[in-house]
C-alpha cells in the first residue's frame, strides 16, 4: 500500500472550550505487517475498557463538544 499523508479535513472552532485539551495532529497510513497484529486477549481487554469509557462518557462525540468531532482514545502497546 502506498504511503500517504493525512490531513484533518476541518478545523475546529476558535473558542477557548472548544480547543482545550484538544491535539491536532498529522499522520501517515501504511499497510500494517505482522507487527502491527494484536492478540484477541488484548483486543478483547481493550474494547472492554472502551465500553467503559464510552459508557461513562469519557470518549465518544458529542456535537457540542469539539465541533462534533470524536474525543477520548484507547490503545496498547
Amino acid at each position: 500500500m502506498k504511503e500517504r499523508d493525512s490531513t484533518p479535513p476541518a478545523t475546529l472552532p476558535e473558542a477557548p472550550a472548544a480547543t482545550e485539551g484538544v491535539i491536532q495532529f498529522r499522520y501517515t497510513l501504511r499497510a500494517p505487517g505482522a507487527a502491527d497484529r494484536i492478540g484477541s486477549t488484548v483486543l478483547a481487554t481493550l474494547e472492554a475498557c472502551r465500553a467503559t469509557l464510552r459508557n461513562a462518557g469519557l470518549i465518544g462525540r458529542d456535537a457540542n463538544r469539539y465541533g462534533g468531532f470524536a474525543f477520548g482514545n484507547v490503545s496498547a502497546r
